[in-house]
């Protein structure tokens, strides 16, 4: 049988090295999340998961409830935020995996809580903003409605508010990617305000870790650089005049 014609080598110290120039940008109290989605982008959840562990990363964003299974059957303490959505009926597969819910509807948040419900478990959901990429995630004017259906679930702990930019690893200023932060800000007072804590806050990606110390919150979430990858070319024209 012919063998495969194509492959992925892994360099275990090359990982590493990309890991902590990542966390070198972070202040002490701003934590490093491991995004593994997409098979841990092509290099295989089975052989990236343990080496990031090694290097002592705790949390692992992933796409599906199907990603989140392989995260948790190696390592059983590992933190796990499903970003991705997830149909209705694997709900109760998330609150089996102890995995956090990205969540930016009314009804999914009220069959969670049903699920945990049922499990005697809290579920813990991040909530998604729209910022102005226009593509998922709740507006501000409907947080407090939002904030007030989650109150009313009381198996459901809201843990995280996040965002996602819309052009950050593009553009040639920081005029728009200010301008989601300015919102997404505004939003987290809000939900401060309305008695929710948060432990984390996270809008940026690979190319705002790099770029933005500002949009830090107390969580990044690098992905493509964790793999040696810049986001863009303009990302590393960007971050070479630095």
């Amino acid at each position: 049988m012919q063998g495969a014609r194509t492959w992925v080598e892994i360099n275990k110290q090359a990982l590493r090295g990309n890991i902590a120039a990542l966390r070198s940008l972070l202040a002490p109290e701003t934590q490093f999340s491991g995004v593994v989605k997409a098979n841990a982008y092509g290099h295989g959840l089975p052989q990236v998961v343990p080496l990031l562990l090694e290097d002592g990363v705790a949390i692992f964003c992933v796409d599906s409830v199907e990603e989140a299974k392989v995260v948790r059957q190696l390592s059983n303490e590992a933190t796990i935020v499903i970003i991705g959505y997830t149909l209705h009926d694997r709900l109760k597969d998330v609150i089996d995996l102890r995995a956090h819910q990205t969540v930016y509807d009314a009804d999914t948040i009220r069959l969670l809580n049903e699920a945990a419900g049922k499990q005697t478990r809290v579920a813990k959901i991040h909530l998604k903003v729209e910022t102005g990429t226009l593509r998922q995630g709740i507006w501000k004017q409907e947080v407090p409605g939002m904030l007030e259906i989650i109150r009313s679930c009381k198996n459901i702990e809201l843990v995280g508010v996040s965002s996602h930019f819309a052009d950050v690893e593009e553009a040639e200023t920081s005029a728009y990617t200010d301008f989601q932060l300015d919102i997404f800000w505004e939003v987290c007072a809000m939900i401060q305000a309305g008695g929710f804590a948060p432990t984390y806050y996270h809008t940026a990606s690979s190319a705002a870790t790099i770029l933005y110390p500002h949009s830090h919150g107390t969580m990044v979430r690098p992905g493509i650089s964790i793999y040696g990858f810049w986001s863009s070319r303009q990302t590393r024209h960007s971050a070479r005049l630095m």
